[in-house]
């Protein structure tokens, strides 16, 4: 048997401490994106972004639905009351608002935060119908 020279076993060495200290690479989770409903909410997520609406309300999310580790998500967006007396030529007003959320296969849990006012917790499934009651 042949001893090993250090010419060789210093590069050997080095690629082996090189692979176990480098972290696996995570593979980024394609953002969300269909139709997704439950009680008193209907939800259509795309590339970008996506559409909310309540029983008495409206949103937007304003950037793509891509889980994180453990399926938690954080996104801006805007929020929109509706129902009530209201003006035919106002706008509607529209609120800054954060939506969080948790997705464990086809099901999400979500909650918005709209000004001083938190929505939900809602519970979503992907494709399900949504269940609104508009308010009028």
């Amino acid at each position: 048997m042949r001893p090993i020279s250090r010419a060789l076993l210093l590069p050997s060495l080095l690629a082996l401490l090189a692979s176990c200290a480098m972290p696996d690479a995570v593979t980024p989770t394609p953002p969300l994106s269909g139709d997704w409903g439950g009680a008193h909410v209907a939800l259509t997520l795309g590339a970008s972004g996506g559409r909310i609406e309540y029983d008495c309300g409206h949103g937007t999310l304003d950037a793509a639905v891509a889980p994180g580790p453990g399926g938690a998500f954080s996104v801006p967006g805007t929020h929109s009351r509706e129902g009530g007396p209201a003006r035919i030529d106002a706008p509607p007003e529209s609120t800054p608002a954060r939506y969080d959320g948790i997705v464990t296969g086809n099901r999400m849990t979500l909650r918005v935060q709209a000004g001083t006012d938190t929505l939900g917790p809602f519970v979503l499934q992907r494709g399900a119908p949504a269940q609104l009651l508009k308010c009028l």
